[in-house]
């Protein structure tokens, strides 16, 4: 391996490395007498007048593999078709490399060593995957991979079976893709065998071994790293060691670095190392993108948020879409397999209205009810729908007055499928795919792409928490950890955010290994200059890059995952867009070692507030990487396509504690591309702080249902959104306002305004449909409300806190049926007789008895009275039992006497007459009953 770094003089170093399976690396600076340690034998073996150069040239055609051992235990060509036995470490010979001898080879793999001996025996590994190999795949993986539409017989079979440790065998049939081998199964259908499985999900079985149904004992994890790491370096590692192997002075002042990738002459890439004094200072992007609006649509927007509909925004720009859905409820709650169908049918639950203006209303509703809960102290449907005072100062929440609980529990239940294919509607709660939520999230990409116009692009991912109790996902299909979130345990989504507005761009929910290797892009063959697949970070930065409809000649930027080399070639090479990254782990092309020590180099004492530039082209992209030391100890690591790298004129803040303990800040230079970067990278993380920390959807609304939980998060993330595009109108180059929501407008005040239409238009109550009250479709000029002598409908109040109770008396025809009292609310509007407008269960209602009799009594303006007092004879119901009698009996028929109640003491005589007692009068020798009404 040879790397070459130009200096004021050109410094030349060659190194010649001859390693085997068992030895280790010798460096060319060793001597000749340790060469010759290495093998104490050598100088006898070799004749005395053997040339050393023909013996090297003849190695090239030599024949390895037909060596036997002679007499003296040398290895010695043997006859044909006799391999050789196996070499020790002790029979490679080393020797001091010729001047001009130059590595043509270079290793196809990263080889490792034997794991060390424990107790005298090595570790043995478990067998190797193979084509034709036997294998065993657990349920619960097995069932991921299979699709249920394309294979559903296949799909039954394996869901019939409870458990999920439950062992499917077959054969390995060979690589499907990247990390994914195909497998044919035993116990599937003909037509179903054949189903890729990632290599970690399965287990190889030994031979002969028992193919068990379950597996009794645990399996353990096999350390791939297990022993020690080779010596053997690449050739990009021998690169490096070359350039640290200089001088200080000559890294100072190198102008170049060669990184080699390949043992070929042009398999190199030429870095030139620009000077201290030296600066990219034009931008390949230009400055014309700076100035574009973010936003396609010109949303209705008033400085004053009295004149803004903030409910109608949300539904109709930054949500998806609701028509039709209402419809589709009532459809999954009709089905008797649906979990709330009783519920439903009982309570006579419909969310679609035909005759409103919006059918859909009730779903809206509940959504809004969503958002507005987090305005809330309590949280979950058991709280927020009690009312009256609390344990504290709030009150409860009271959202019985909005919608009741049945109808929003219905909701709950099945809103998480108004999105989905319906074959998914009454699957197994364990079984069910990400296909149940994905349209949801796919139109929602939809509506960002027709709202913005992407310019400026943020990649970072937010965890919608989710902590399963009982199983290992909690029903969802798979569940992520990361540590380093604030939510560290939940759904992962990977998101795109629009940098001027901080409005989210695309959302994609990463998923299983299996489904997540389907994806476009992914293991695709690269533009890199070994062409190699497209890594996973940079298929998964491309189709953020595409779904977000970032335009060609725009920028974006992402923290260290997305970051690397390959990933701003592709993206240049694809789809013709600038990027900026942060560099940690993915390290591929990267001449991380250099840049360091380079700058250490330059700056030994104090690199803070330094930086080193090196550009070059890769696969006909230009880019540059720099590294910059923002502290003492810390240095960032950036490549980028575009941007400049003078210094900024605001600088970075730099805090450090003084030997006082105290807190000190400190001005530190910064470049522009830098500053650029650092601006955007925490948007997403303050998106995600508003979402989960201030709003909290999640916390106000537990749920046993993983999937409710995820489209709780979207919520939230559209609510965000919407104080977003309100926060870049107020603060927008355009626009100067001067109100109190300019600088204290937070996520708070936006749900308030969110929930502001359940005031006003957003009822439970159909407006456009009959009213649910006695009047019905009946004229105004027909019935009427009872009111008392002022003229109110209701009752005064006793006491402040009270509720208004409307004037009420007892319905005047249904004093024929029964002696219990039926109070209603309204009259006659005619004669102002106390009536009902519904049947009772009888033929005709109370009104349209009253309208049609001819009865003095009974019907309209026959009489004129003072009082609504019905005469006995017109009574039709048995005072003793209360049934109703015949109709056809008439009013004359002499009556059985109803036996009077037993006689009470003295004292409580008068009392009993003044509340109604029985007494009995003589009339034509008839024995009747009467009731005795206070003051009358």
């Amino acid at each position: 391996a040879t790397t070459t770094a130009t200096t004021t003089a050109t410094t030349t170093a060659t190194t010649s490395t001859t390693t085997d399976a068992g030895a280790a690396d010798v460096p060319d600076s060793n001597s000749k007498a340790a060469a010759d340690d290495a093998d104490a034998g050598a100088e006898e073996v070799l004749a005395a007048d053997v040339d050393p150069n023909a013996l090297l040239e003849s190695l090239t055609e030599f024949d390895f593999d037909n060596l036997v051992e002679d007499a003296n235990g040398l290895l010695v060509p043997g006859p044909a078709g006799q391999s050789a036995p196996a070499r020790s470490a002790s029979a490679m010979s080393v020797g001091k490399p010729l001047p001009d001898e130059r590595a043509t080879a270079t290793p196809s793999t990263t080889a490792r060593k034997e794991p060390p001996k424990k107790n005298g025996e090595k570790k043995k590994n478990g067998p190797k995957i193979r084509k034709n190999c036997r294998v065993k795949v657990k349920k619960k993986h097995l069932i991921r991979s299979i699709k249920a539409d394309e294979h559903k017989a296949a799909f039954d079979l394996v869901s019939k079976f409870p458990r999920g440790d439950r062992n499917f065998f077959g054969k390995v049939i060979g690589k499907a893709n990247g990390s994914l081998w195909s497998i044919e199964f035993d116990e599937l259908p003909l037509d179903s065998k054949k189903f890729p499985i990632a290599r970690t999900n399965i287990k190889v079985l030994a031979a002969q071994e028992t193919e068990k149904e379950f597996d009794r004992e645990e399996e353990e994890m096999i350390e791939k790293c297990a022993g020690n790491k080779p010596s053997r370096r690449s050739i990009e590692k021998e690169c490096v060691q070359e350039f640290l192997s200089l001088s200080l002075e000559e890294q100072k002042s190198a102008k170049s670095y060669a990184q080699k990738f390949g043992p070929g002459e042009g398999e190199a890439i030429q870095w030139t190392i620009l000077a201290d004094n030296e600066q990219i200072v034009t931008d390949a992007m230009g400055e014309e993108a700076a100035n574009k609006s973010p936003f396609k649509v010109d949303i209705p927007w008033d400085p004053d948020v009295n004149k803004v509909d903030y409910n109608e925004t949300f539904f109709k720009f930054f949500f998806p879409s609701l028509a039709g859905k209402a419809k589709l409820l009532d459809k999954w709650l009709s089905d008797p397999r649906c979990p709330r169908y009783d519920t439903a049918k009982n309570d006579k639950i419909v969310f679609h209205r035909e005759d409103d203006e919006d059918p859909d209303k009730l779903i809206r509703l509940c959504i809004t009810l969503m958002i507005v809960g987090s305005l809330k102290v309590q949280n979950g449907v058991e709280n927020l729908w009690k009312r009256g005072p609390s344990e504290g100062f709030e009150p409860h929440a009271n959202f019985g007055q909005f919608i009741p609980a049945n109808y929003f529990e219905c909701f709950v239940a099945g809103f998480p499928f108004l999105w989905c294919d319906e074959k998914y509607w009454y699957t197994d709660p364990k079984l069910l795919p990400w296909e149940v939520v994905l349209p949801f999230f796919d139109e929602c990409n939809s509506k960002r792409n027709t709202l913005l116009a992407v310019i400026y692009l943020l990649l970072d991912e937010s965890m919608s928490g989710w902590r399963p109790k009982t199983s290992k996902a909690g029903g969802l299909p798979n569940i992520s950890y990361e540590p380093r979130k604030p939510v560290d345990l939940g759904t992962m989504i990977r998101d795109a955010a629009e940098c001027k507005s901080g409005v989210m761009a695309f959302l994609d929910i990463v998923q299983d290994v299996v489904n997540q290797r389907r994806k476009k892009y992914t293991d695709e063959k690269s533009h890199l200059p070994k062409g190699e697949k497209v890594y996973v970070h940079v298929a998964e930065t491309l189709r953020q890059a595409e779904g977000a409809g970032l335009e060609r000649g725009g920028w974006l930027c992402g923290d260290a995952f997305f970051g690397s080399i390959p990933c701003s070639v592709e993206l240049m090479r694809r789809l013709g867009v600038h990027s900026t990254f942060i560099i940690k782990q993915n390290t591929q092309y990267y001449p991380m070692e250099v840049l360091n020590a380079v700058l250490r180099a330059r700056y030994p004492s104090n690199a803070a507030g330094h930086w080193v530039v090196m550009k070059a082209t890769i696969s006909g992209v230009d880019l540059f990487v720099m590294a910059y030391a923002w502290s003492a100890k810390g240095v960032a690591y950036i490549v980028s396509t575009c941007g400049t790298t003078v210094q900024h004129e605001t600088p970075y803040v730099s805090k450090f504690e003084d030997e006082f303990g105290h807190t000190n800040t400190k001005d530190l230079a910064r470049p522009s591309i830098a500053h650029m970067m650092y601006e955007y990278l925490p948007l997403i993380d303050e998106h995600n702080k508003a979402r989960q920390n201030v709003l909290a959807l999640e916390k106000t609304w537990p749920t046993k249902f993983g999937f409710f939980r995820v489209l709780t998060t979207a919520i939230g993330m559209c609510v965000v959104d919407l104080q977003r595009w309100d926060r870049h109108k107020r603060h927008g180059p355009n626009t100067s306002v001067s109100d109190e929501f300019a600088d204290n407008f937070d996520i708070k005040r936006m749900a308030n305004l969110i929930g502001k239409a359940l005031l006003s238009y957003l009822t439970y109550k159909n407006t456009a449909a009959p009213q649910p009250t006695q009047r019905g479709s009946v004229p105004a000029d027909s019935f009427a409300r009872i009111t008392d002598k002022f003229g109110s409908i209701h009752r005064p109040k006793k006491n402040v806190n009270d509720r208004l109770r409307a004037v009420q008396l007892n319905c005047y025809i249904c004093r024929q049926y029964s002696d219990k009292q039926q109070n209603t609310q309204w009259k006659c509007a005619k004669c102002g007789m106390p009536l009902h407008n519904t049947d009772q269960g009888r033929e005709q209602t109370c009104l349209e008895e009253h309208l049609q009799s001819c009865n003095p009594f009974l019907g309209c303006n026959l009489m004129t009275r003072s009082s609504w007092s019905l005469p006995n004879e017109l009574r039709k119901f048995s005072a003793a039992d209360d049934q109703c009698l015949s109709a056809t009996r008439t009013a004359s028929l002499p009556r059985e006497a109803t036996p009077s109640p037993p006689k009470r003491s003295a004292k409580r005589k008068r009392g009993d007459n003044a509340s109604g007692g029985v007494r009995k009068t003589r009339r034509s020798g008839d024995v009747r009953t009467t009731r005795s009404r206070r003051g009358k």
